[in-house]
C-alpha cells in the first residue's frame, strides 16, 4: 500500500511541477512551449489514474482506512498528497484564470485591429493619377480647390 501511496505522491508532485511551468509559460506569453507541458500533464494524468484503479482493486476503502489507523508515516502520506491535491487545485485555477485572460486580450486586441483596417478608397494624386490612400483610413473629401 504504501508503495503505491507514494507512487500517487510522486506523481501528483510532477503535476504540481508542470501546473507551474505552464503558468510561467502563460505569463510569458510562449504559447509554443504550452504544448509540450500540456503532452506531458496528460501522460501525468493518466500514470496517476491508473495508480490509483490500482490501488482500488488492491484494496478496498476499508482496507485504506485500516492501513491508515495502523500505520502513521501511510496517514502522513495521505495527508501529504491531499496538501498537494489542494495545490494541484490552485495552480489550475490560475492557469485557467491566465488562459481565459489571454483568449479575452486576444479576440479585443483582433476586434481593434479589424475596426482600424477600413479599406481605404483610391484617392488622385496632385498631378492627376490615381494612387492608393496610405492613411490607412477612409479619408473625408477634400472639397478645397
Amino acid at each position: 500500500m504504501k508503495k503505491i501511496l507514494d507512487a500517487e505522491l510522486s506523481a501528483l508532485k510532477d503535476l504540481v511541477r508542470l501546473l507551474v511551468q505552464e503558468k510561467n509559460l502563460l505569463i510569458k506569453l510562449k504559447d509554443h512551449l504550452l504544448f509540450k507541458v500540456i503532452d506531458e500533464k496528460k501522460k501525468i494524468v493518466e500514470k496517476i489514474e491508473l495508480l490509483e484503479t490500482k490501488r482500488k482493486s488492491q484494496y478496498s476503502d476499508e482496507a485504506l482506512q485500516e492501513y491508515l489507523h495502523q500505520d502513521p508515516e501511510g496517514k502522513a502520506i495521505l495527508v501529504e498528497i491531499e496538501n498537494v491535491m489542494k495545490q494541484v487545485r490552485e495552480q489550475q485555477e490560475i492557469n485557467l484564470m491566465l488562459t481565459t485572460q489571454s483568449v479575452v486580450y486576444n479576440n479585443n486586441l483582433i476586434e481593434i485591429i479589424q475596426d482600424a483596417i477600413v479599406k481605404a478608397p483610391a484617392v488622385y494624386s496632385g498631378r492627376g493619377y490615381m494612387r492608393a490612400n496610405t492613411l490607412g483610413v477612409q479619408a473625408a473629401f477634400d472639397q478645397s480647390v
